[in-house]
């Protein structure tokens, strides 16, 4: 569901472009009645090719696959360029136990191809710890930018990651001047925000005007998503778990082969 809700947006702007009225759950196939690859004779190609509702369904899962596809080459290069930057700062051995701590992480090759903000806050993030690994205040600044506007635009729990990495920023080498950090921060966070609720807002109002949905006139997502589970303390409707669960289950699952070299 969470991968169908995600996919959506990308999906309608492939599309339908910026005829935002077309913007709506209804209007959507990625995810529904897809063929299986087992399925897919010559025969079978052929008959759904001369469909007009599954031809509009392979082609939607053409469209899909093409943009994974696009999204995983981004993320590739972020993986790379971030070991790239570890390899001139601390040297080739520990550039080669970044990367094997890149890829033998389960969660990172699952999610890198995947349209949900997961995935874009992975390649955000690892942009942003490649940034800094380059050196320079410049570097740096740009790094965080893109890691404040990921935050409160994609995935506002982001900032358990952009807090550490402001520290590191005025501690570490750049120096970066709490000033600066916080007006370039702002800076970026404010006009991500503007491109969300810009971007956002049009296909929830089509949505209002459908009868789906009941939506404010403008639309920020990620802060309906952090007012919800962080100001209202609703989080809990998700669900509970044990307060050593991060520790005993979540990490061990999620660094799998890396856990030795973390």
């Amino acid at each position: 569901a969470a991968l169908a809700v995600a996919s959506k947006p990308v999906f309608d702007a492939i599309q339908h472009l910026l005829d935002s009225s077309t913007y709506i759950h209804d209007a959507f196939v990625w995810l529904l009645d897809l063929p299986s690859p087992a399925n897919l004779t010559p025969r079978t190609w052929v008959q759904r090719r001369t469909s007009p509702m599954t031809r509009g369904l392979d082609d939607a899962l053409i469209r899909q696959v093409a943009v994974r596809v696009v999204l995983a080459i981004i993320a590739t290069v972020a993986f790379t360029s971030y070991r790239r930057a570890v390899q001139r700062s601390k040297g080739f051995v520990a550039a080669c136990v970044a990367g094997m701590l890149l890829v033998t992480q389960p969660h990172v090759v699952y999610y890198s191809s995947r349209l949900i903000p997961n995935a874009y806050a992975l390649v955000a993030s690892t942009f942003a710890a490649g940034c800094y690994r380059r050196g320079g205040r410049t570097w740096a600044l740009i790094g965080g930018a893109v890691m404040a506007g990921v935050a409160v635009s994609m995935r506002c729990d982001l900032v358990l990651v952009g807090v550490p990495y402001a520290a590191w920023c005025w501690l570490g080498a750049p120096r970066v001047p709490i000033a600066l950090g916080a007006v370039v921060g702002a800076v970026a966070a404010a006009a991500s925000v503007a491109a969300s609720v810009a971007f956002d807002t049009p296909p929830w109002q089509a949505e209002a005007a459908a009868g789906i949905d009941d939506v404010p006139q403008y639309v920020w997502p990620e802060g309906e998503v952090f007012k919800f589970n962080a100001i209202e303390g609703k989080s809990v409707q998700w669900g509970k778990s044990p307060w050593h669960w991060y520790g005993t289950s979540a990490l061990p699952k999620l660094l799998g082969g890396a856990a030795p070299l973390a």
